[in-house]
């Protein structure tokens, strides 16, 4: 758990236009996952670009805008997780991820 803290505080004390990060809050515990959270929109806020790679549905739901599904390496979805969302009929992006999952299948 702290070289997963140690991992985020190293991103976010450079400036640099674009973060990349890698299920960043695997292993953080619930005060600092709401204190990367907090970073994460802090830095959009500011302008900067936020690329989050990861398998857990509501950390993403919580800080991010857009989504892209990746599904056997290609795109299978681009956009607003709302409009996948909408689209899906489903009330979380959990399950509507999961059900653009099973029309692939």
């Amino acid at each position: 758990m702290t070289r997963q803290k140690l991992n985020a505080v190293i991103v976010f004390l450079f400036t640099a236009p674009l973060l990349i990060l890698d299920e960043p809050a695997a292993c953080l515990d619930p005060v600092a996952n709401g204190i990367l959270n907090d970073l994460i929109r802090e830095a959009r806020n500011a302008g900067r670009a936020v690329l989050i790679a990861s398998h857990i549905m509501s950390e993403l739901e919580e800080t991010a805008e857009d989504l892209v599904v990746l599904i056997d390496g290609r795109v299978r979805y681009h956009g607003p997780i709302e409009a996948l969302r909408s689209r899906s009929g489903e009330s979380t992006l959990e399950r509507a991820v999961a059900s653009l999952l099973l029309r692939e299948n």
